[in-house]
């Protein structure tokens, strides 16, 4: 099985943009696709990297949003999925190279309220509540020596606020450049650990540690027809999660004298997406 400590313990362990111009109770839907380059790590005690993950998601995305003249409410969800390369080590410390089943849906819901500081091109400042899925399946495998390593189904969720702004800095009838910067904030977040059989564990669940993060994007949209738009963004998006409490693990109920914990965590996601949106 995957190792994420050395110690006593066993360390197991994408906001509607390019706002249009503003528009008198105005409806929009979106939808499109989005190309992430995962990069999740975990760290021990001391700071020393445990296990990486890395690999390109494909996936899809979607929006609606409804507008009054100033203010607007939004909805938006992302889902990416595929295969990523685990690179860690087994629990006796033995390097490990396998593959990770991944599956990530985030949802977030938004209000905001739009202005204008650049002359025609118009900005917004918004805030929401969100939620994070992560299906994560590290697959059976071999370390260097040829040694079979069992496998771990780990099945992250948790809630977080946003806040953010989005600076509209150039905008005509044709095109519109901006920058959105937002922070997040986990709220409540779990992670269930299934052992898949390994050592005849009992399944179990930890509590996430609590933290903020950011994103960066720069959406670009492009007037296809008058009510409808092409919008490509690059991105940057972070996750920081602190090391989650010590659960103690048993077998049959009955305790074995080790804990297991989520141990600290980074993701530093880089993506693209691409998405048609229409106004109604």
């Amino acid at each position: 099985m995957p190792r994420r400590s050395v110690w006593y313990c066993v360390f197991l362990c994408g906001f509607w943009s390019c706002p249009p111009a503003i528009a008198a109770d105005s409806q929009t839907f979106g939808i499109g696709i989005d190309l992430l380059s995962f990069d999740y790590s975990e760290f021990d005690q001391a700071g020393e990297l445990l296990d990486r993950e890395t690999g390109l998601l494909p996936g899809v995305v979607a929006s609606w949003r409804y507008q009054w003249p100033e203010w607007y409410i939004a909805a938006n969800i992302d889902y990416h999925g595929g295969n990523v390369t685990y690179d860690g080590q087994t629990q006796s410390g033995i390097p490990l190279v396998t593959t990770t089943e991944t599956h990530i849906t985030d949802l977030r819901f938004m209000g905001g309220y739009t202005f204008h500081l650049v002359e025609g091109a118009a900005s917004s400042v918004y805030a929401g509540l969100g939620y994070h899925y992560w299906y994560r399946n590290i697959l059976p495998g071999r370390d260097i020596y040829g040694s079979p390593v069992a496998g771990l189904l780990e099945i992250y969720q948790w809630t977080f606020v946003l806040a953010g702004v989005e600076l509209g800095l150039h905008e005509n009838r044709s095109t519109r450049v901006a920058l959105d910067l937002r922070a997040k904030h986990l709220l409540q977040g779990t992670m269930d650990i299934d052992f898949l059989g390994f050592g005849n564990f009992d399944n179990t669940t930890v509590d996430l540690g609590l933290g903020g993060s950011f994103r960066i994007g720069i959406p670009f949209s492009i007037r296809l027809e008058e009510k409808s738009r092409l919008v490509i963004e690059p991105y940057f998006d972070s996750w920081n999660i602190p090391r989650s409490n010590v659960v103690p693990l048993t077998i049959q109920g009955s305790t074995t004298g080790i804990g297991v914990l989520e141990p600290r965590s980074e993701t530093r996601n880089f993506g693209l997406s691409v998405q048609y949106r229409t106004r109604f």
